[in-house]
């Protein structure tokens, strides 16, 4: 039926889920998989720098993070 299913994700619980459905589909008809991930670009609008949280590369990691642990 399927041959190749292709899945976003946002990083969310919820996404999550859905991803490992969609795997177990994928895997249930021989199908390949690609993985789309999505997530906000990185912004900072702020008067005073004290009150920045995160630097851009302290976003970068997360999302590296946030990739590395989504498992097939």
């Amino acid at each position: 039926m399927f041959r190749h299913l292709r899945i976003a994700t946002d990083g969310s619980p919820l996404s999550e889920h859905a991803a490992r459905k969609a795997i177990d589909l994928a895997k249930s008809l021989g199908a390949r998989v690609t993985a789309v991930t999505a997530s906000l670009p990185y912004a900072a609008f702020t008067a005073d720098y004290v009150m920045v949280s995160d630097t851009e590369d302290t976003y970068s990691r997360e999302c590296r993070s946030r990739l590395s642990n989504i498992s097939p």
